[in-house]
């Protein structure tokens, strides 16, 4: 630290210092810059609040990997919008820091300077005033790219009904592997356009970590303060709380195959995950539930109940019945077998295992090892399904298939069956709904070829949506718009109109 004083303000009684949690980070997520003003003098001293955006002391610069990851700034620029001009010390916002004490605090650099280039920066900041200049030690980090291997979309709901959004992400670099969460909103009615508001490091992961899921939910999430993030871990199910409690773990006696997408979180914040499995009669299915209704303080996982199902499941998906508070819900399996697709619905109530199924077949059909159902309960109990297929043994014959499950097991029918022809094999797919305001509900679909393309509707059948890349597919499907979740320029992931 460098300084120079003045008879009024001896520089040697105030030390200026700067840390971050961590000096290496992925492109994207949120890096929040520690700030300590250190008082070793024998009375108390008045300073600029360096947390204040009325202040244009102390400056700050970061020096990254390329020119245009350079940047100077103070905090009343940054609000303004322009660069301060010279005011009166009285105009300053100060804060007092006693004899012998400290003020301490954090300001969000992702939102003041640009870290989206991997590399390494050099972040400084000077403290002028009074005529004490004081140059903390500047501090370094490492941004490394962003390597997401897979991606889910979390969604809440609000008094106006507007959807909550989120979504989670695994990054997997090497050995290192770490969960995010990143939180979204609509930058301009209705829905034209997704801003991120946050990407929060929530826990790191073992390299096994595969099966991640975000919960649904018929509350809000922000008012609550409190979220989840679930993933597997081998035969351990490790759910992430999203307000920074650490994560809880539950070891399961058989490994899992898949954790159905979404998680139900209640209104008392405990977290459901229906898990597949195998045993050497066929396939099992399991309730874990997380959570004991108190944000998690004490959160414990436990095992519900685990059911013996004739079969191995090929994939699934859940709902919540609308209008029960989460307690009633629906589980679709898809079993795949000789050339043709069984879809399998059952009615969950939360507290044992479905007393039931009831079954579809799609004839001629194949099952996408990574393709999830989606799921639309409506208040009546009546449950729609839609989900992407491939003719058997041809998987660049693709088939958007719309399934009806009436209320209480009463009838079971395919509504439509949709052709989509890709010029190259399909390797992933994604379907959607959204309830539409009025009433009713609007469906999209993706889909991932080999190549690495994704492939979406259009009014003469299918358009090619994004040229071939390795991000993870994730589809979100809204009223007006649909989108993929997509790199983003300054790193992490966002939103982008389908």
């Amino acid at each position: 630290m460098r300084f120079r004083g003045s008879e009024d303000h001896p520089a040697l009684a105030v030390a200026y210092e700067l840390r971050v949690a961590s000096p290496r980070v992925v492109a994207g997520e949120d890096l929040f810059l520690e700030l300590a003003l250190k008082n070793h003098g024998a009375r108390a001293i008045e300073l600029p609040d360096p947390e204040s955006p009325l202040n244009w002391q102390p400056t700050f610069s970061v020096a990254g990997p390329g020119l245009d990851d350079r940047v100077t700034f103070d905090r009343l620029g940054i609000a303004r919008g322009r660069p301060s001009r010279p005011l009166p010390d009285s105009a300053a916002i100060l804060v007092s820091v006693p004899p012998g004490g400290a003020w301490r605090g954090r300001i969000h650099l992702g939102e003041l300077a640009r870290f989206g280039s991997p590399g390494r920066y050099v972040i400084r900041s000077r403290l002028a005033w009074g005529g004490m200049v004081i140059d903390a030690d500047p501090v370094e980090v490492t941004v490394v790219p962003l390597r997401a291997v897979s991606a889910v979309v979390s969604l809440g709901a609000t008094a106006s009904d507007a959807p909550e959004i989120a979504a989670a992400w695994l990054h997997r670099d090497g050995d290192e592997s770490a969960v995010f969460f990143a939180a979204f909103e609509p930058r301009n009615a209705p829905f034209t356009g997704m801003g991120r508001l946050g990407v929060t490091r929530l826990a790191a992961t073992a390299p096994s970590a595969a099966g991640l899921v975000c919960p649904a939910a018929e509350q809000s999430l922000r008012e609550d303060w409190f979220g989840w993030t679930a993933f597997c871990e081998g035969r351990t199910i490790v759910a992430a709380p999203t307000n920074g409690d650490p994560p809880a773990r539950l070891d399961l006696d058989f490994t899992p195959d898949a954790v159905l997408s979404p998680a139900i979180q209640h209104p008392g914040h405990d977290l459901d995950l229906f898990v597949t499995g195998r045993d050497p009669a066929g396939g099992l299915l399991a309730l874990v539930r997380f959570g004991d209704g108190d944000f998690a303080a004490d959160a414990a996982g436990r095992v519900m109940w685990t059911l013996t199902i004739p079969f191995v499941a090929a994939g699934g998906a859940v709902a919540a019945q609308p209008g029960t508070g989460s307690r009633l819900g629906h589980v679709v399996l898809v079993e795949a077998a000789r050339g043709r697709v069984h879809i399998h619905h059952a009615l969950v109530d939360g507290r044992g295992p479905p007393r039931r199924f009831e079954a579809l077949t799609i004839d001629d059909a194949d099952a996408l090892a990574d393709a999830v159902p989606s799921l639309f309960a409506e208040p009546s109990g009546a449950l729609h399904v839609a989900l992407i297929v491939t003719a058997a043994g041809d998987r660049a014959r693709c088939r958007l298939v719309d399934l009806h499950f009436a209320p209480r097991y009463e009838a079971a029918s395919i509504e439509a069956i949709t052709p989509i022809d890709l010029p190259y094999p399909a390797a992933s797919a994604r379907v959607g709904h959204c309830r539409r305001e009025g009433g009713g509900r609007r469906r999209d679909w993706a889909i991932r070829s080999i190549d690495g393309a994704v492939h979406a509707a259009s009014p003469s059948g299918v358009r090619t949506a994004r040229p071939a890349s390795d991000a993870p597919l994730c589809l979100l499907v809204l009223e007006h718009a649909s989108y993929l979740l997509d790199p983003a320029p300054a790193g992490a992931l966002t939103f982008s109109a389908l």
